[in-house]
């Protein structure tokens, strides 16, 4: 708040002396502070960048060093301002000084019973109040305007675009998709996807149609890909927890076709998400296939330790036929996962069992030592 320049000094006491012998004042010790490097000509007040004002009043207080409490004060109120006395003959650069000429008697700071001069030393304690005003004469006309308050409002590119796709105006390519008729902007489509560009400007008859048959996409899905393509989001109904499990599923399948990386992973941590028995084997199968390296480690983790339940389910038994060697990488993470509890098995010496070997299994629920006959060869 104040200039950091700026320095309060306490003049010496010799000074002091010299101050109040100069104006007659013998019988009285004078006391005053300085504001020093302030500027050229100081007007005893700071001026902040937004433009208020900084004022500073003052209170000193002349300790009694014996503990009685006799102290001697002396200050101002606000509404009375600061006292400001001339102390350039003093010290040049000292200005606009605030104190007291006739602070406290000699006879009395002198005087042993009061405790104020012990040792030829005073104890001054100094307080300094600042008060922050706005406007008044004192203010500067120089100061900053206030930054005017515009509201910027939000990005609607994607809004914009979104709208583009739903009317088809300027469209320049039409996609069959079940039946269904959808029209883009191949300039679009091309920018957002090296699929889309290979198919929509490469050699093959698709880059020289207006209409391009889509197989294996289910129309929704192809819908919501094109959304997404033009505007790097997925439509409201589709977006958070509204994005089921079977439309994530597809949408991946898809996103992975159309190389969209994006809404390829936005599809993989949505299923990461909810991954449930009835459905983490075709999960686990679409990873697979697309190369979703997390989502298969989740799912294989789940499957590892439901195992039993996930193979009743109907997609386990479509993860067999399609994918075929995941058998063989769960077993593998069955077989490397840390035991859930430890198992002691006791063989049974022979002469105990009536001439035949039997194992005890701790493991069992009952609390009793569950003996296993071997099995003969």
């Amino acid at each position: 708040m104040v200039n950091p320049a700026a320095q309060l000094a306490a003049a010496q006491q010799g000074q002091q002396a010299a101050a109040a012998a100069a104006a007659g004042n013998n019988d009285y010790c004078a006391l005053f502070v300085a504001l020093i490097g302030e500027t050229d000509n100081p007007q005893g007040v700071v001026n902040t960048s937004d433009g208020r004002v900084v004022r500073a009043f003052h209170r000193f207080t002349l300790v009694d060093q014996s503990g009685r409490g006799q102290d001697v004060a002396k200050g101002r109120r606000r509404d009375q301002g600061a006292v400001k006395i001339s102390c350039a003959r003093q010290d040049p650069n000292a200005r606009n000084c605030h104190g007291y000429r006739k602070f406290v008697k000699k006879s009395l700071l002198e005087d042993p019973q009061r405790g104020l001069l012990v040792n030829d030393t005073i104890v001054i304690r100094y307080q300094i109040e600042l008060v922050v005003s706005s406007g008044g004469a004192l203010s500067r006309s120089t100061s900053k305007p206030p930054v005017p308050q515009i509201h910027v409002p939000p990005p609607n590119l994607g809004l914009d675009l979104a709208s583009l796709l739903q009317s088809g105006l300027g469209s320049d390519v039409t996609f069959e998709v079940e039946g269904d008729a959808m029209e883009a902007h191949k300039i679009i489509l091309q920018a957002r996807s090296p699929v889309f560009r290979a198919l929509l400007t490469g050699p093959m008859k698709e880059g020289h149609q207006s209409s391009i048959d889509i197989q294996d996409v289910r129309a929704p899905v192809f819908r919501a890909l094109l959304y997404f393509a033009y505007t790097d989001s997925l439509p409201d109904d589709l977006q958070g927890p509204k994005l089921e499990v079977t439309m994530a599923q597809h949408l991946l399948a898809a996103a992975d076709r159309f190389q969209l990386i994006r809404l390829r992973c936005i599809c993989e941590q949505r299923l990461c998400e909810t991954v449930e028995i009835d459905t983490v084997a075709t999960t686990l199968a679409l990873a697979e296939q697309n190369n979703a390296r997390e989502l298969k480690r989740v799912c294989l983790e789940f499957v590892s330790k439901h195992l039993q339940a996930v193979m009743a389910s109907e997609g386990y038994h479509y993860m067999v036929q399609t994918c075929p060697q995941l058998q063989a990488e769960l077993l593998q993470v069955i077989a490397t996962a840390p035991p859930a509890r430890s198992r002691a098995v006791h063989i049974v010496p022979h002469h105990q069992t009536g001439g035949q070997a039997r194992a005890a299994d701790e493991s069992s629920t009952d609390g009793q030592l569950r003996r296993v006959r071997q099995r003969r060869e």
